[in-house]
This record gives C-alpha cells, structure tokens and sequence, in this order.
C-alpha cells in the first residue's frame, strides 16, 4: 500500500502575520557594523538581537542551492521541512530544525562546498549562531539529530529540484535510505507563503510542545 503524501498545505493553515514594529535608533545605536532589518531596526553584528519576524522574512526569498535549482525554494521552506523531519522521525527538537539557518537571514545562503573554503565567515556563523541558540533556548550547537534532518532534507530536495538528483553527493546510507522512504512533498512556496508558514510552524512548536503562546 503507497503511503499517503504529507501535505504542508492542510498541516501548516496560515495564519496574519503581526503589523511590523520600527524601533526609534538611539544615537548610541548607530555604531559598529550593522545592518538595516525589514522591521526598520538595525542589527549590529557585534550585539545581535534576533527579530523571528525578519528571520522569517529574510528566509522566505532567499533560494535554496544559490538559485541553481529547477524552481525557487526558499530557505524558509526548507527550514520547516528540517523542523518536520525532526519531529516525525524522533530527531530532537523541532524547534533546532526551523531556526538550524536562521543566521542566514543575516549572512545570505553559502553553498556547502563554499563555506568549507571561507574561514572568517564560517567564524562569524558560528558566533552569530550561539547567540541565536541562546536567544531561542536551543542546544549550544547543532545537534547529530539535527545534522542528519538537515542532510536529510537535502538528499530529498536534490532529487525534486537539481539536475543530477544529488548523485554525487557526499551523503550516508542512512540518510540516504530515509529520503527515499519519506514521502515528504517539495512545493516551492512563494515568500509570502513560506514566510506565514514559518511563523505559523514557530507558533505551533511554541503552543504545542513548549507550552508557550
């Protein structure tokens, strides 16, 4: 018996995104490097303080694999696929999963293979990263349960949107034999949807498994 497709569109119901908030800078704001969110405020690379708002907006139109793929798909998506491995596979917190890239909201989408080659970036990820954790109460790094979601997802993505359906990807038998067992849907979101799915898949988490509202 074919197992049934998993569809975000009936597990993800939208929901109104909040008005934004423009903050009023302070002169003493304005030093060090920084730059200017969707919100209006300014986030400064050396005090970091996270907006999920702007997270999720910057996601939502950044395209996964640099834009080298069939059709866009936004980082956004991919994010709630992770969070949605993760928790249907007994991976570890969901919540790592949907905010696993949200320091790329800050620092643009670097293909695998780049990152390996760039060391002051891939210094800055990393300490912009803790912070973000911090903030959001997850682990202090990324956990194995997350790394393997992440991997993964990519397995399942390659084979909806690249060329070569990830052929020549360094990936394990594990990973690779749960990709081909999952029947999770690659969809291709606009940003405007992926952008109200992340935040309602955030509040969800947040109602559901922390008890938060």
């Amino acid at each position: 018996m074919n197992k049934p497709q998993v569809n975000f569109e009936e597990q993800s119901p939208m929901i109104t995104m909040p008005p934004q908030k423009v903050r009023v800078l302070k002169q003493s704001d304005k030093e060090g490097p920084h730059i200017e969110l969707v919100t209006g405020s300014n986030f400064y690379y050396a005090d970091p303080k996270w907006d999920i708002g702007a997270i999720a907006h910057s996601l939502s139109l950044i395209c996964r694999f640099v834009g080298q793929c069939k059709k866009f798909y936004s980082v956004a998506e991919h994010s709630i696929l992770v969070s949605r491995i993760m928790e249907d596979m007994g991976l570890g917190d969901p919540m790592e999963g949907l905010m696993h890239d949200g320091v790329e909201s800050v620092l643009a989408d670097v293909p695998r293979p780049a990152k390996q080659m760039l060391k002051d970036y891939k210094a800055l990820d990393k300490a912009l990263d803790a912070t973000l954790r911090k903030q959001f109460a997850l682990p202090e790094v990324m956990t194995e349960g997350c790394v393997k979601a992440d991997s993964i997802a990519l397995a399942i993505e390659a084979r909806e949107l690249m060329p070569n359906k990830g052929a020549d990807y360094d990936l394990s038998d594990d990973v690779l034999l749960a990709a081909r067992k999952s029947t999770y849907m690659i969809v291709g979101w606009t940003s405007e949807d992926a952008r109200g799915r992340f935040m309602t898949r955030m509040h969800d988490i947040r109602r559901r498994l922390r008890g938060l509202r």
